[in-house]
């Protein structure tokens, strides 16, 4: 993924999640963690989708894929039991998201005009956007998932 950014849990809320997470088998608390910060980043996929612009905006190179269309997320467990949230552009539809996400040199039919573009940072201003909501979903997200199991 081209232009990452990556989503943080609160201390709080993994406080909480800790919590609700000790009152379950621990080979389940990796996927169900996974599972929630998924879940979660949904929301902020959906927020980057809304302000990322629309295909056919001025400077929209024909034949790339909108940016909007390829904002995908990932999740990694790693061994250690650090779960990590990403969100970011899908290669190679997205491989031009770090040009209006950090901005560029503007050049038009090869020559250099001296101009540089505004960088937008669209995931940024996602994640910033979601952060709360998305910390509440996780932990309402495993809350959920644990209250089922222990009933």
């Amino acid at each position: 993924m081209s232009a990452t950014q990556f989503v943080q849990l609160t201390g709080t809320t993994i406080e909480e999640i800790d919590k609700l997470l000790a009152e379950v088998e621990i080979e389940v608390r990796q996927s169900l963690l996974s599972r929630s910060l998924r879940s979660g980043l949904t929301i902020t996929r959906r927020v980057a989708k809304a302000i990322l612009p629309k295909p056919g905006y001025p400077g929209d190179k024909p034949g790339l894929a909108p940016l909007r269309d390829a904002v995908q997320i990932r999740v990694k467990t790693y061994p250690s039991g650090i779960v990590v949230g990403m969100i970011g552009y899908r290669w190679p539809e997205g491989a031009h998201g770090h040009l209006p996400e950090d901005g560029h040199r503007i050049v038009i039919r090869g020559v250099d005009t001296g101009k540089i573009s505004e960088a937008k940072k669209y995931l940024a201003k996602s994640v910033e956007q979601t952060e709360a909501e998305v910390n509440l979903h996780v932990v309402r997200f495993v809350e959920s998932r644990v209250q089922q199991k222990v009933a």
